[in-house]
């Protein structure tokens, strides 16, 4: 029985959440703060495959944890009805160091864009405030 898109799209944001986490700096230095932009493909066994940077944050640490964290995804089936087996998705990651204003508005812009755009989207807190996500698929371009 293929879940209704609500009930998958908790089930796979949930799982990133799991694998999500904030790279921690060395010898001291700040945190790195940033958006990245995470691109991969739903393949055959129901893991992210073609996983590749779309939009690096700027910063080699967060880029490698948001990759890492998609690789991690268990697995994205089964599909809701719609949802195709070779379906494009995009991961919009916030690193972010304070869970302030500024952070939340730059979270609702990426969930404004992605409503608009079907990406996926998260906010990682490195005081262990935890992730949220939002996971839907991509239009296939």
């Amino acid at each position: 029985m293929e879940p209704d898109l609500a009930n998958w799209i908790e089930r796979v944001e949930e799982d990133l959440d799991r694998h999500l986490s904030y790279p921690r700096p060395l010898g001291g230095a700040p945190y790195s703060e940033g958006i990245v932009h995470v691109s991969f493909l739903g393949g055959p066994d129901g893991r992210p495959s073609e996983v590749a940077i779309r939009k690096s944050s700027g910063a080699r640490d967060l880029d490698a944890a948001a990759m890492r964290a998609v690789r991690k995804i268990t697995t994205l089936h089964p599909l809701p009805a719609g949802v195709s087996a070779d379906q494009k998705y995009e991961a919009a990651i916030l690193f972010a160091t304070q869970d302030d204003r500024e952070t939340a508005r730059k979270l609702a812009e990426l969930r404004r864009r992605a409503r608009a755009e079907v990406e996926v989207l998260g906010l990682a807190d490195p005081a262990g405030g935890g992730v949220r996500v939002a996971l839907v698929p991509m239009d296939q371009r």
